[in-house]
């Protein structure tokens, strides 16, 4: 392997790890929600923004109980 492949596939493996490491890196939560890295066996959690209408382990799915309107 010459020099530049090799700089090449360590970028790519260092960038692998750190997906692998941080779930968050590919921005898994939707709706404005804040994600968490490492929590549970999908190795992150998302927090539904307060008042967004949205919940789910993504922030997916609209709320039943939507409660921003009550807020203003």
């Amino acid at each position: 392997m010459n020099a530049g492949a090799e700089d090449r596939h360590k970028n790519l493996s260092g960038r692998i790890l750190f997906l692998l490491k941080n779930a968050c890196a590919r921005n898994p939560c939707r709706n404005n929600a804040t994600c968490q890295a490492g929590f549970t066996r999908r190795d992150y959690q998302c927090l539904c923004a307060f008042g967004s209408g949205f919940e789910g382990h993504d922030c997916d799915r609209v709320s039943k109980l939507n409660v921003w309107p009550f807020l203003i």
